[in-house]
C-alpha cells in the first residue's frame, strides 16, 4: 500500500526492503527479550533500521524489584500515579518501552489526515494495549484531530529512538498518567541499552504522595508556564508554586531565573573530574593555602536552598558537586559523606546508572583512601604555615 498524507506530500507505505530511506512506513519494531510484540510504529524507513539494529544488542527491561506506585484517581487531574512506599532519590519508580510510535512533528494541516494512518497502527496493538491506549485522556477538539491523534498528542512523551535522531512520540501508558507539576519529584529518560523510559525520583517521596513530571520548561515564569499548558493540554496549573501570592510569585521566577542560568556553564554532570568554576576559583587561586572555603561553602549552600525551595532539586547538582568537593579537600568526612551521596543519587536521577555512579559508591566506602587530594587544603595550609615560620 502506498499513499500521500495530504498536505505534505510524503509517501506512506508499507515496509518493504526496497523502501528508500526517506519513506514514511507503516511498520513496527520487536525486541529479542519479547520477540512475540511488536510495537507498531509510523516512521521513516532509516528510523526503522536504525532501531531494529539497536535491538540486536539491546538489554531486557530493568524493571523495579516491585512496582512502588499505583494508579487512581488524583485532585490535580484524572488519573494519577501515586508511590505505595517511601521512595529515595534516584530510584527507579517505573519502566516502560512504548506501545505505539510515530514522528513527533506532523504539519498542523495533516492532524485530521493522518488519523486513518493511526487506526491502521491502533488496529496492529494487542487487545490489552488497545484498552490502555483508548482509556487515556483526549484534550483536542475534533476539530484539532481524530480521537487517536488526540490522544497521541495529549499523551505522547518525546524521545529520539536513536542517538541523534529527529524527535519522535511514544506511548508509554503507564507513564502516560504522571500529571504535572512545575516542582516535579520525578524524570524521565530514554535508556537506549533497553529501549524503555526510566521514570526515577528526583528527590525523596513519600508513601501516598502523587508522583508528578514537567510537561513544560519549569525554568520559564509562572504566566509563561502556565500559558503554554493551557495550550498545549487545555488546564491551568494549580501547583503551589503557580498559586502563591503575588509577592511570592514574583520571589519564586526570580530564583527560576537565577537557577536557569546555572544551566549556562558548561560542565558535564557525569564527569567526575570536571569541577564547577567557582571551585576552581578557588582551588587555583594563589592564596588558597590561606583562604578557608567557608564563603564558597555558603554560596553554594543557598543556591542548594532556593532550587529545594523551587521542587527542582535535578538543577541543583553543581553545587552540590561543588560542596563535596571543597568537604574533600578540608578532609571532612561527615560533610562529604552527606554531599557526595546526595550527589550520587542526583546522578542516578538525571543519568541513570553510569560510571559515575559506581565512583561515587567506592568514594563513600572509603573517602580518605579513594578520594583524590583528601585533605589538601589542610596540609597545603600547615605547610605554608611551617615554611613562613622558618
Amino acid at each position: 500500500m502506498s499513499a500521500i498524507i495530504e498536505g505534505n506530500g510524503m509517501k506512506l507505505q508499507q515496509a518493504d526492503e526496497n523502501s528508500d530511506p526517506n519513506d514514511l512506513l507503516l511498520t513496527g519494531f520487536t525486541f529479542p527479550d519479547k520477540p512475540d510484540l511488536t510495537i507498531p510504529a509510523l516512521v521513516f524507513k532509516k528510523t526503522k533500521d536504525a532501531v531494529q539494529k539497536l535491538a540486536l544488542s539491546s538489554n531486557p527491561v530493568d524493571r523495579p524489584s516491585s512496582i512502588p506506585y499505583n494508579l487512581t484517581r488524583s485532585t490535580t487531574a484524572g488519573q494519577g500515579m501515586f508511590a505505595t512506599e517511601d521512595i529515595t532519590t534516584g530510584s527507579l519508580i517505573l519502566t516502560e518501552r512504548p506501545i505505539l510510535v510515530t514522528r513527533a512533528e506532523f504539519p498542523a494541516e495533516s492532524q485530521l489526515a493522518i488519523e486513518p494512518y493511526l487506526q491502521v497502527l491502533f488496529g496492529r496493538l494487542t487487545q490489552p494495549h488497545q484498552v490502555l491506549y483508548s482509556n487515556l485522556q483526549n484534550c483536542k477538539s475534533p476539530l484539532e484531530a481524530g480521537p487517536l491523534v488526540g490522544r497521541l498528542r495529549t499523551n505522547g512523551f518525546t524521545f529520539s529512538p536513536y542517538e541523534g535522531s529527529p524527535p519522535h512520540a511514544g506511548v508509554f501508558p503507564n507513564f502516560a498518567r504522571c500529571n504535572h507539576s512545575c516542582g516535579p519529584n520525578a524524570q524521565a529518560r530514554f535508556n537506549y541499552t533497553t529501549w524503555a523510559i526510566e521514570l526515577r525520583a528526583t528527590r525523596s517521596i513519600q508513601q501516598g504522595d502523587e508522583i508528578f513530571i514537567s510537561y513544560v520548561d519549569v525554568l520559564q515564569p509562572s504566566i509563561k508556564r502556565r500559558a503554554q499548558l493551557a495550550a498545549a493540554y487545555d488546564f491551568t496549573c494549580r501547583c503551589k508554586w503557580c498559586t502563591l501570592p503575588r509577592a511570592k510569585l514574583a520571589e519564586s521566577d526570580a530564583r527560576r531565573a537565577d537557577i536557569a542560568g546555572w544551566s549556562q556553564v558548561k560542565l558535564q554532570m557525569g564527569d567526575g573530574s570536571a569541577a564547577p568554576p567557582d571551585f576552581l576559583a578557588w582551588r587555583n587561586s594563589d592564596t588558597f593555602a590561606k583562604m578557608h572555603p567557608s564563603a564558597l561553602i555558603q554560596s553554594s549552600l543557598g543556591k542548594v536552598v532556593a532550587a529545594t525551595r523551587e521542587g527542582l532539586e535535578s538543577f541543583m547538582w553543581m553545587h552540590v558537586m561543588t560542596l563535596y568537593k571543597v568537604y574533600a579537600l578540608l578532609g571532612d568526612e561527615k560533610n562529604f559523606r552527606k554531599w557526595r551521596t546526595t550527589f550520587r543519587d542526583l546522578i542516578l536521577a538525571n543519568l541513570g546508572v553510569t560510571p559515575e555512579f559506581e565512583t561515587a559508591n567506592r568514594q563513600l566506602d572509603d573517602p580518605v583512601n579513594t578520594v583524590p587530594d583528601w585533605d589538601h587544603w589542610n596540609l597545603v595550609a600547615k605547610a605554608t604555615e611551617t615554611a613562613q615560620a622558618q
